[in-house]
């Protein structure tokens, strides 16, 4: 009987863009490393002073990241996708994956569902979900889901199947349900507030409540569930599995230290840059867990971390 990982709570928020998002139509996602960078501009804008911003790169900096971030990935209602492998195959169980043929249909996917995840995860055969007579597309082909999901989570009325559509300035203009989702990993391990006493969780609330006013992709709000008062709540918390030493595929990017024991299985390479960095969706055989560092580039810091799960093989 194979061990049962270890597991940990991901705080999921849910954003709603106001107006339309300067996103790539194609593939509207917000890449981890820009978010962080945008995220740190922002509190030093809420607190008004370099300084602010300064704290806030600092535990990064030094290796102790007081938590991580996935990328923002879309969502329908309660649906949320996450990023595709380069190769369908890897979605497959191990003793499957070889046999796996062509698939034409899944060749415009980009992102899958939650539920198919959670089949990937457990390494269970997916096949009934993503070309069987469960499977779904949506957006013509773009993102994969179960019928149950469309039917039962997604909130999308009767037939619909297209989430948002390209203004006439290349921007995106998403439907009234659908929008980017992102999550937050508290590590235990890290530091609790900065080095000016500030809680590191109230500075990420004020931190996220002055990006979404104020960001590079336009302004947006969270959706909420019930009056809770807070202008920002988690609105779900799914437990996931922690990653060890093995196959992991990431949620975020990552910038791996050199020479640190990392292969690229699968990999999503990110272009540009001197510094070899990884994008979500990828999968990186380690030896050891990763770590995160901060990497200078011409339009400033950013932080490559690579939010892993462990992947089956």
């Amino acid at each position: 009987m194979s061990q049962q990982p270890p597991l940990f709570p991901l705080d999921v928020y849910h954003l709603a863009f106001q107006t339309p998002a300067a996103l790539d139509p194609h593939l509207p996602t917000i890449p981890s490393d820009a978010l962080f960078a945008s995220l740190a501009a922002a509190w030093g804008r809420a607190q008004g002073s370099a300084q602010a911003e300064a704290l806030w790169w600092e535990p990064f900096r030094a290796g102790r990241p007081p938590f991580l971030l996935t990328s923002a990935f879309p969502y329908a209602g309660w649906v949320r996708f996450y990023p595709w492998p380069p190769a369908s195959r890897w979605l497959w169980p191990p003793q499957q994956r070889d046999a796996v043929g062509s698939h034409p249909e899944l060749a415009s996917a980009r992102f899958f569902s939650a539920g198919i995840l959670a089949q990937a995860l457990q390494g269970k055969d997916p096949t009934p979900l993503l070309v069987g007579p469960e499977a779904r597309a949506l957006q013509g082909g773009l993102l994969r889901l179960s019928a149950q999901e469309l039917a039962e989570k997604s909130r999308l009325p009767g037939e619909q199947t297209e989430l948002w559509r390209p203004t006439a300035d290349g921007r995106v203009r998403f439907g009234p349900v659908v929008g980017l989702w992102l999550g937050v990993w508290w590590l235990q391990s890290g530091p609790k507030t900065l080095a000016d006493g500030t809680p590191w969780r109230t500075a990420w609330k004020q931190a996220l409540v002055a990006w979404l006013r104020d960001n590079p992709w336009g302004p947006a709000r969270c959706v909420r569930t019930g009056d809770t008062g807070e202008p920002c709540p988690v609105l779900i918390q799914p437990i996931l599995p922690k990653p060890g030493p093995g196959l992991v595929y990431l949620l975020s990017r990552a910038a791996p230290e050199p020479g640190s024991p990392v292969e690229p299985v699968a990999g999503h390479p990110v272009l540009g840059g001197i510094v070899p960095r990884w994008d979500a969706g990828s999968l990186l055989r380690v030896r050891q867990p990763l770590v995160g560092r901060v990497v200078e580039t011409e339009a400033g810091p950013v932080y490559g971390y690579g939010l892993p799960l462990p992947w089956p093989e």
